[in-house]
């Protein structure tokens, strides 16, 4: 694992640390990336900015995965899923063949995901900082 940067940010910064993560994201594909944070850390925030960041519109709503176990997201002709594995236990009733995904954005990863779609690529650790409520801090790195 190398670590790429890390940052204390502000919510009001969201959109500026999703660009940056994007740009490195789309330097390599198909990439898997990895977010790790307590609920509430803003795992899904940033996906959805991420998301943004690499073209999506913003008047296409992009939610949690919790219930769903996947959202899927087409930015110009390319696909990206955006999976929560908090309440799966296996994979193997778990079909991601329908598409041909460039890029995976994978909360609650579990040691368990070994097949190759879900190896990571890069690892985003998400933590709020304790003394604030608008205030996190991210370690962004590749592996």
């Amino acid at each position: 694992m190398k670590l790429l940067w890390e940052r204390k940010f502000e919510l009001s910064e969201l959109a500026d640390v999703a660009l940056q993560i994007a740009g490195e994201l789309t330097k390599k594909t198909p990439f898997c990336l990895w977010l790790q944070g307590n609920l509430g850390a803003g795992k899904t925030a940033l996906t959805r900015e991420i998301l943004y960041a690499m073209g999506l519109p913003r008047s296409e709503l992009v939610t949690s995965p919790t219930f769903t176990l996947l959202n899927d997201y087409e930015i110009e002709g390319v696909w990206y899923a955006h999976l929560d594995l908090y309440r799966l236990s296996s994979m193997e009733d778990f079909d991601l063949s329908y598409r041909d995904f460039r890029g995976y954005f994978v909360e609650w990863p579990k040691e368990a995901v070994s097949t190759s779609e879900f190896r990571p690529t890069h690892l985003l650790q998400l933590f709020s900082v304790p003394s604030s409520t608008v205030e996190r801090c991210v370690r962004f790195s590749s592996v």
